[in-house]
């Protein structure tokens, strides 16, 4: 089991959808998962189940 590392700072708007960005590019290439917590505004939490992510920073896009 690995560690969870905040990719993003809180985000206190009260919209029901939200994005971040991650720089990946100081990660090994492979597997991640990723998950959010969630807090109310009385102060509750709860986390997000986790999604499978695939970091891969050595993509070579060549043209047909």
């Amino acid at each position: 089991a690995g560690s969870w590392v905040n990719l993003g700072s809180a985000i206190t708007t009260g919209a029901s959808t939200w994005s971040t960005s991650w720089a990946t590019t100081g990660l090994t290439d492979g597997a991640y998962s990723v998950r959010a917590l969630v807090t109310d505004v009385a102060g509750s939490t709860t986390t997000t189940a986790t999604r499978a992510v695939t970091v891969s920073n050595n993509l070579v896009v060549t043209a047909p």
